[in-house]
């Protein structure tokens, strides 16, 4: 990239006002008391001796520049278009990073070179005032600044006109602003420029760069087959000196845990697997030979990222199935289904769900159904007819699922009733849900009520299934 203008510096709302009036020469520019302290405050001198590409040497140059306040902002070359950023300042000297000239190559700190902090481009305007208040710029002219002495700004040697823009004569009282120009914004991007450029030629250092890009790429750094045996995992990692609080190790197992396990790293101490809740240590199978497995370091113990190799199986156990047709349901009160299943006390597990499945036959009737765990009212839903003189078959599907456990335990319940009008598919009842709280240390019975909203017609269930399904 090409450096084609100055790193130039910027501040809000900077503006201010000419004390006396300038001609389209002077370099020295006076302001209002007290406006100067509205612009930023540049810094230039001229280099007193040879440097190197990384030293500038100049006499008094800390004093100039108000000491060590200004490391880490950029320097500008004025003489070959070239920037730096000052890393550290002495007295009769400033060391940068690796000087950048404008087409990129290396530059070097000569005897007599001009350079600048901080410098920014000023706009000298005259405005005028319409009737109606409309502030309009009639004259104007960009100068580079280079130095602020209080409220007098001091313009570089050719920066009148700067810019493209000529030269001019300004009255007492007309403005100086500093706008954001065009050639900030290619300032900034000089600045980017000095950034790539800063990359050590030391071909050991880049040799060694290479390789950590690559170990990090690959994970070299942090994959690890590890040794040991007796629930004892041992690694070695180039990348770990010492445990720290969010350390990222992954390895691949040369065995099978039976049990709590550790992991030792460098011989750095073994600490303990935890499974992701932190707390919990491994059982037995939950890494196997072979696995690759993720674990980072909390500060105390390593926790398992990854998912452990001994995933409970779900079990499934048939409560209640039959073919057969239930007791045949009518009228308007609230009559039990003969399906009714007896769940003994401390049966029901946290995480533990009964399914409700069975196809409904109302016939001529309309109702409500209500699903109850022992006296207690989980779910109640509408069956309807729909209209038809015909039986028609609906499906119902409930889950109840356990919470948790004790006198004040509590399961979730949801059931969607769906079937079809003779027409058209409907669902009569969508995802109805509620929680309630049951005793599951003592027995319930799981049971299903019917009851008709008029005297004619029948309601039964057929092929009703109730099973439990647990890890």
């Amino acid at each position: 990239m090409s450096l084609t203008h100055a790193v130039l510096s910027n501040k809000d709302n900077a503006s201010g006002q000419l004390s006396a009036g300038i001609n389209n020469s002077v370099t020295s520019v006076p302001l209002l008391s007290g406006n100067g302290a509205n612009f930023p405050q540049p810094y230039s001198g001229t280099a007193t001796s040879g440097g190197t590409g990384t030293t500038l040497n100049c006499t008094g140059i800390s004093a100039t520049i108000g000491g060590s306040g200004q490391a880490g902002k950029i320097i500008w070359n004025k003489t070959d278009n070239s920037i730096a950023m000052i890393t550290a300042v002495g007295t009769n000297a400033l060391t940068t990073t690796r000087l950048i000239k404008g087409d990129g190559s290396a530059g070097t700190w000569n005897n007599g070179d001009t350079w600048c902090i901080d410098a920014f481009v000023a706009t000298f305007a005259v405005v005028s005032t319409s009737t109606y208040g409309v502030q309009t710029i009639t004259q104007y002219e960009e100068a580079l600044i280079v130095g602020r002495s209080t409220d007098t700004l001091t313009v570089a040697s050719g920066g009148r006109g700067y810019n493209g823009t000529t030269a001019n004569t300004f009255s007492t009282n007309d403005y100086v602003y500093l706008f954001v120009t065009a050639p900030f914004g290619e300032g900034l991007k000089a600045v980017l420029s000095v950034v790539a450029q800063q990359v050590d030629t030391n071909v050991t250092n880049i040799a060694t760069n290479t390789t950590n890009v690559t170990n990090l790429q690959t994970g070299t750094y942090h994959y690890v087959t590890t040794s040991g045996s007796a629930n004892a995992y041992v690694a070695a990692t180039p990348a770990l000196g010492a445990y720290a609080a969010g350390n990222l190790v992954v390895f691949n197992a040369n065995f099978t845990n039976t049990g709590s396990a550790t992991l030792n790293l460098n011989s750095l101490g073994a600490k303990t697997i935890k499974k992701l809740d932190g707390a919990t240590n491994l059982v037995s199978g939950d890494i196997v030979s072979g696995q690759v497995v993720v674990v980072r370091y909390d500060g105390t113990n390593f926790q398992m990222l990854s998912p452990v190799a001994n995933v409970p199986a779900v079990k499934v156990s048939m409560l209640y199935s039959s073919s057969a047709d239930s007791n045949s349901v009518s009228g308007t009160s609230e009559t039990d289904i003969n399906t009714n299943v007896a769940i003994a006390g401390n049966d029901m597990a946290a995480g533990s769900v009964y399914r409700f499945e069975a196809f409904l036959l109302p016939k001529n009737i309309n109702g409500t159904l209500r699903v109850y765990l022992g006296s207690t009212l989980l779910l109640t839903l509408t069956v309807t007819e729909n209209g038809n003189s015909a039986t028609r078959i609906s499906k119902l599907d409930c889950m109840v699922t356990c919470r948790s456990t004790g006198g004040s335990g509590s399961v979730a319940a949801s059931a969607i009733i769906s079937g079809y009008d003779g027409t058209n598919p409907n669902v009569t009842n969508a995802c109805t849900n509620t929680t309630v709280t049951v005793d599951t240390t003592a027995s319930q019975t799981y049971k299903i009520s019917y009851q008709g909203t008029s005297g004619a017609g029948s309601f039964l269930a057929r092929n009703v299934a109730i099973t439990k399904m647990t890890t």
